[in-house]
This record gives structure tokens, sequence and C-alpha cells, in this order.
């Protein structure tokens, strides 16, 4: 039997971004919050948690190399945290609602429980 990433890859959901945009609410619970390490070479990217959406800008005002996502600089677990609370905060998602994403390559990333729900409810008639 495959595993719950394989499942979803059957039915065309391989990331976070096609996750969100298939079973979250659009600007409600179609937002994720992701660590991202060091980007190194010549990124512009430092390693902090995000919070970011397929569908619309959660930061309007941010730099251009945060692509319109609300960044938290830090490690893991300096930033992590003060991106939940931002984002439960601003779209009224619990802090213990953030699930771990369970698409192949979303590993670091939360999304929340509701949209997991619905994608692995989604799964059943594929079992």
């Amino acid at each position: 039997m495959a595993n719950k990433s394989e499942q979803l890859a059957a039915i065309k959901i391989c990331n976070t971004h096609e996750l969100l945009a298939r079973f979250g609410d659009l600007k409600k619970t179609d937002i994720a919050v992701s660590f991202d390490g060091y980007g190194g070479g010549r990124s512009m990217r430092v390693h902090g948690s995000s919070v970011y959406s397929p569908s619309h800008k959660t930061n309007p005002d941010a730099s251009w190399y945060d692509y319109g996502k609300k960044t938290f600089v830090g490690n893991r677990a300096e930033s992590l945290p003060k991106a939940f609370a931002w984002a439960s905060e601003r779209y009224g998602i619990a802090i213990d609602d953030w699930v771990p994403d369970p698409t192949r390559t979303g590993r670091g990333s939360y999304v929340p429980r509701v949209v997991r729900d619905r994608a692995l409810h989604a799964l059943k008639p594929n079992l």
C-alpha cells in the first residue's frame, strides 16, 4: 500500500502549493508556514520561517526577495514560533491546528489541520 504522499501524488497533489490551492479556502486557510534554511551561494535568502499562500501575498510590503511572503529571520527555534503566532492571529487558526504538510515535497512546511484533513479525505475513495 502506498504512503500518504504517494497517494496524494496519484491525484496530482505533489507539493504544498497544489495542496493549498486545491483544499484550502481562498484567503482563509490556503496558507502555510515553512522554515527555509540558508540559500547559499548568491542567494539573497537567509534562514528563517515564512508564511505564504498560493492565492495572495501574505505581506504585500515585503522586499522583492521575499516574494510577498511574511518572513521571520532566525533559526528554526526562533523563527517558527513567531511565524505560527503571526499566522494564527492574522488568519484565525489556533496554534495547535498547524500540522505537517503530508505531500512529498512539503517536509518542513505546516498547513492548517482542515486542509490536511480535506486532502486525506479525498484519498478515501482511491484506497
